[in-house]
């Protein structure tokens, strides 16, 4: 079978290299010189786990907190949210002309689902003293020292 003697003075490493085909240490481990490239091969997918943890997050709406106020994207929550930075700007116009008109309560029209998140977000829906009354509320927080509202998004 092979050219030299086992009792030659030959090592194992050069009988692997000669030909026998076994590999110098134990199959699977290391870098096997008689087979070559053949033990470095890609073994296959990676097995799934047999009991894997379920999303608890899958059948939940993507939220994002923006200015200490938790909101759904991708719904009318998110169009109302868009709006409190216009609400801001009438609560400082209402220091200038404390008869300005709430011109949000007309964004809504034709779009109950949108009006809805309006008054649950507070813009709309309001009487004139409770404007009044969150128009001062927001002017002594500025002249505190508080920066002006401002969101991510």
């Amino acid at each position: 079978m092979h050219d030299l003697p086992l009792n030659a003075g030959t090592s194992r490493f050069v009988l692997t290299l000669v030909g026998l085909g076994r590999p110098i240490r134990r199959p699977g481990r290391g870098l096997n010189l008689a087979f070559g490239s053949r033990s470095l091969k890609h073994r296959g997918p990676p097995v799934p786990k047999s009991n894997p943890k379920p999303n608890k997050y899958a059948n939940k709406s993507p939220q994002l907190r923006d200015a200490g106020f938790l909101v759904t994207l991708g719904g009318a929550d998110e169009i109302a949210h868009h709006y409190r930075k216009h609400f801001q700007h009438l609560l400082e116009q209402l220091t200038i002309d404390e008869s300005a008109p709430n011109w949000l309560e007309k964004v809504g029209e034709g779009n109950p689902e949108l009006q809805q998140a309006m008054c649950r977000a507070g813009l709309t829906g309001l009487t004139r003293e409770q404007l009044r009354a969150k128009s001062d509320e927001y002017l002594a927080r500025l002249e505190a020292g508080e920066e002006p509202f401002s969101t991510k998004l």
